[in-house]
């Protein structure tokens, strides 16, 4: 007896285990309509159940079109111990559904995991539009959106945003702005729970004095019911100000800018003009005499001034770049003379190969390159590069290299390597090699005298040199 309690008091208490599983809870967004608008409401799925679901969404019957929004929630995730909301939306079908009557439309909420159906009533008033028109006066809301200082000369605009908050269209609404010195209106439709901004430009007399007024916004259906929206203050200020006129007198590499300062206002103005001054100032003068502004990052001139109404003060800005133009023009005239006389024909020396014996340089390789840089050819070149008496050279030709004209032997000034070319191409290189060797051990820097050469160019006999080449040992 005692064994067969057990099961049956679990049996007894299964349905309070797997009772609270999920919770459904709807919220009316819209939930009176007319016969041809669509009804909302929120549905909140909470699930409780141990573990994460998901949960479909459906209607059966054939009275309404019943749908998430979006459709992707009509299978809605869930995770264990959260909640989620979605958007129902109710349409009436007008063939089956009739006006003035109060529907409970039911909604069939099924989870996927573990088939446990729960169901949500949707209550929906379908109403004829007089019946909407009787329960849903008008609820209009606005506000005023404008500058709160005004200067008469110039064009404004005023914007109300207006909010229909029922579910109820207008046709033809008169929006109005009331002041003591505006007075405007303007008609719209204003569809159901809409939101519009309705603009109005505005000019004021441009000799409007300096004062404050109050300006309200209205609305008007069927030219009865007027509602105000909102109310603000605003002023118009005081109007004119110091207008700067420049003229600009352009001469050869000169520039003048006169500045007519004039006070178009009514009262007395007292400021700082300021004026953009350039990058270098060294070209530039000012009269009369401007105080330098350095702000942000920006440099100004700047001139201080007190004017009474119509009164003007006229201030010059100079600026001479003709010592630069000629700064410029001896420049160039001295690159394009550099260009027209330096030698054609370039030199390089260096040295390679450096062969050591005992600590010091025993053997090197000198190379020599000639190189045309210019556009015309060179002929009758003639190369010339001393060795000092400490070495001498060796017999031997290098391949690819042009073979020595000759090589003398000088009481003074060493050995003589020489060589002749018929002349060089335009941009064309030649490459001159040979082998010293000295007598004995150089230690440290060995200085090389400079190759020299001689040649035609148009005609006419010129010389160069090489650079000065240094071996290290």
């Amino acid at each position: 007896m005692r064994k067969l309690l057990i099961p049956l008091l679990m049996l007894c208490f299964l349905p309070a285990l797997v009772q609270a599983s999920f919770e459904v809870t709807v919220k009316p967004l819209k939930d009176t309509i007319a016969l041809n608008d669509r009804a909302s409401f929120a549905l909140i799925i909470r699930n409780e159940q141990g573990f994460d679901d998901s949960f479909r969404i459906y209607y059966t019957e054939v009275q309404w079109d019943v749908a998430t929004d979006p459709l992707t929630d009509s299978t809605l995730a869930v995770d264990d111990e959260e909640e989620q909301a979605t958007t129902v939306i109710v349409k009436p079908r007008s063939d089956l559904v009739e006006e003035d009557r109060l529907y409970l439309v039911p909604v069939t909420i099924k989870s996927v995991r573990t088939g446990e159906i729960q169901r949500a009533t949707l209550s929906v008033s379908v109403l004829s539009e007089s019946r909407l028109t009787e329960i849903y006066s008008p609820v209009i809301r606005g506000t005023i959106k404008m500058p709160l200082e005004l200067d008469p000369r110039e064009a404004f605009q005023v914007n109300v945003d207006i909010r229909n908050l029922n579910p109820r269209e207008y046709e033809n609404i008169a929006v109005s702005l009331d002041s003591e010195l505006i007075k405007e209106t303007k008609r719209i439709p204003l569809k159901a729970l809409e939101e519009k901004t309705v603009s109005f430009k505005i000019k004021l007399p441009d000799g409007q004095a300096p004062q404050k007024d109050y300006i309200a916004a209205y609305v008007a259906i069927n030219n009865i019911s007027r509602i105000k929206l909102d109310h603000t203050q605003y002023e118009v200020a005081e109007y004119g100000g110091v207008q700067p006129q420049i003229t600009v007198e352009n001469k050869f590499f000169r520039t003048s800018q006169i500045i007519t300062l004039v006070n178009t206002g009514n009262s007395e103005r007292r400021d700082t003009y300021r004026h953009d001054a350039p990058f270098f100032r060294l070209f530039t003068r000012t009269d009369p005499k401007a105080t330098v502004i350095k702000e942000d990052s920006e440099t100004y001139y700047g001139w201080d001034y007190r004017l009474r109404p119509q009164q003007s003060l006229v201030v010059t800005v100079h600026t001479d770049y003709r010592m630069l133009l000629y700064l410029i023009i001896a420049i160039a005239l001295g690159v394009l003379l550099y260009y027209w006389l330096r030698s054609p024909l370039v030199i390089v020396k260096s040295a390679s190969g450096v062969v050591m014996r005992e600590g010091g340089i025993s053997e090197m390789k000198l190379l020599i390159v000639l190189k045309n840089r210019s556009h015309t050819s060179l002929e009758d070149i003639r190369v010339t590069d001393r060795v000092p008496h400490i070495a001498e050279v060796k017999d031997e030709f290098q391949v690819g290299t042009l073979a020595q004209s000759g090589i003398v032997k000088h009481q003074q000034h060493g050995t003589l390597v020489h060589w002749n070319l018929d002349g060089l191409e335009s941009f064309e290189e030649r490459l001159l090699s040979y082998t010293i060797k000295s007598k004995f051990s150089i230690l440290g820097a060995f200085k090389l005298p400079v190759a020299k050469a001689t040649f035609l160019v148009n005609g006419r006999k010129r010389k160069t040199t090489s650079n000065v080449a240094v071996s290290k040992g």
